[in-house]
């Protein structure tokens, strides 16, 4: 069946008249086909949207696990070096005390030793709770920013549906609107 015919039969079913018919249903079928390439890249472009808001968190989650496995790396070898140099401090206070002729493993010479290590791992365990809470913070991130994601995804792939079911009204609008002046 050749174009014309076509678009005569689509403007005849509108109600145009036989003179106007071709035409008619001519500029109905290029308006809703307008239409419906617009639904369609919008839709697209909602559904693109959703993927780089996934893959955007994703990657932010990624960066803070990174983040968090970097501070656990430092702060062990931050520890590490602290306490070598918290054993060389002690050695020293070992042969000062000596060095004046105090025996180092009785009374109070023993009692300053203790205390002064007690203390020096206490600094050392309440930087390492320090971290941990750090790193904990970027791990509760990294869950949060992909939560978020998946939010904004979700929400771009329903204004997709949106968007479609508003391409429908338009093109049944159109449909309509113009049956609607041709009879009315």
């Amino acid at each position: 069946m050749p174009v014309i015919p076509v678009f005569a039969a689509i403007g005849t079913a509108l109600g145009a008249s036989a003179g106007s018919a071709a035409a008619v249903g001519a500029v109905t079928t290029v308006a809703v086909g307008a239409t419906a390439a617009a639904t369609v890249m919008s839709a697209k472009a909602a559904s693109r949207q959703a993927s780089t808001a996934t893959q955007v968190a994703d990657y932010n989650a990624k960066v803070d696990i990174a983040n968090a496995n970097q501070q656990a790396m430092d702060a062990n070898a931050n520890i590490a070096k602290q306490r070598q140099s918290d054993a060389t401090y002690m050695s020293s206070q070992r042969a000062a005390l000596a060095a004046s002729g105090v025996l180092e493993n009785t009374g109070s010479p023993l009692s300053l030793e203790a205390t002064t290590a007690g203390r020096m791992e206490q600094n050392i365990q309440q930087y390492w709770t320090t971290v941990q809470e750090r790193e904990d913070t970027e791990y509760a991130a990294a869950k949060m920013g992909i939560y978020e994601g998946q939010e904004e995804a979700s929400m771009y792939h329903l204004e997709g549906a949106a968007d479609i079911f508003r391409g429908i009204g338009s093109m049944a609008n159109i449909v309509g609107g113009t049956a609607a002046k041709l009879n009315g």
